[in-house]
């Protein structure tokens, strides 16, 4: 349905004949790609999976009522601001 895969570099190798460049142009264009761009897409894709994913009974329960929480991946931290976990 989505055609998911579980890296960018999966993504290149499963597609690789229909895209049809080099795997270091495929990243060259992927680090040109706005944010969002990339915002735009997740936001499509999730209201588009919504309703399927309610049908088969994975939504999971608020975390904290009438917030919208965001889970952010610690290892990525460090990378915006390398000085701040040391």
């Amino acid at each position: 349905m989505c055609n998911i895969q579980p890296s960018i570099g999966a993504a290149h190798k499963a597609f690789e004949k229909q895209i049809g460049v080099s795997r270091v142009a495929f990243y060259s264009k992927i680090n040109g790609i706005e944010p969002q761009v990339s915002q735009a897409l997740v936001r499509y894709s999730s209201e588009q999976l919504a309703p399927l994913i309610e049908e088969l009974g994975g939504k999971q329960p608020e975390i904290l009522p009438g917030y919208r929480i965001k889970i952010i991946d610690g290892n990525n931290l460090a990378r915006y601001a390398p000085n701040s976990f040391q």
